[in-house]
């Protein structure tokens, strides 16, 4: 995924962005109608698969990848210690700095989310309100959960198809449980892989990841 050139993922990019926009324009409306009454009784679970997305177990994971691999590499020769705070730091840097920018974007961007539905619709916004409930725009728990398997597919290639259909399970959970609508999850998808591409190009040689 790294070796995907620039113009090729500014491309991505564009057109995942666009999609999301003509989903927040035609579909968003119509698939909260259908997800909705359709999810509502099964809320708690999807409350519990909505924390794939959630940053906070993935900082704690990378940061113990980090001091275990400090401590094997201290203690041995194992070439398995370096690897493993390499690959903990990428991890840490990449969905620190694509969720934390994500999250400044939603907030900037200020769309109402769905559980403001009946009062205010799908497409009303307050741009730079910094305000929880008008933070849709591109998902969060998206951004990071797609940012998150990104880094494995970068480190481990052959994890691609678990690890994708896992975060694409975490933004249909954010419409299962009413923060977001189908074009924020769309959003919050691009952003969390074409950013971890562009962070992770900078930064892996600087840790010498392949």
């Amino acid at each position: 995924m790294l070796k995907l050139s620039h113009q090729t993922l500014l491309t991505l990019f564009i057109a995942g962005f666009s999609l999301a926009i003509l989903s927040l324009i035609f579909l968003d409306n119509t698939v909260y109608g259908l997800v909705h009454p359709a999810f509502a009784s099964q809320r708690p679970l999807w409350e519990q698969i909505t924390y794939i997305g959630d940053s906070e177990w993935m900082a704690i994971a990378s940061l113990a990848a980090i001091l275990i691999g400090l401590a094997v590499s201290r203690l041995t020769d194992n070439p398995l210690g370096p690897r493993l705070w390499r690959s903990g730091l990428f991890a840490f840097i990449c969905v620190a700095i694509v969720g934390l920018s994500g999250s400044l974007l939603k907030n900037m961007i200020g769309r109402a989310r769905p559980y403001l539905y009946d009062t205010e619709g799908p497409h009303s916004f307050i741009p730079f309100g910094f305000d929880p409930s008008h933070a849709a725009f591109p998902s969060g728990h998206t951004t990071t959960a797609f940012a998150l398997t990104t880094v494995l597919v970068i480190l481990f290639p052959r994890l691609a198809i678990p690890a994708f259909s896992l975060a694409a399970l975490a933004g249909f959970s954010r419409m299962a449980v009413d923060a977001h609508y189908l074009g924020d999850v769309i959003g919050g998808a691009t952003y969390g892989v074409i950013g971890t591409i562009l962070v992770g190009k900078w930064l892996a040689p600087k840790l010498k990841i392949s």
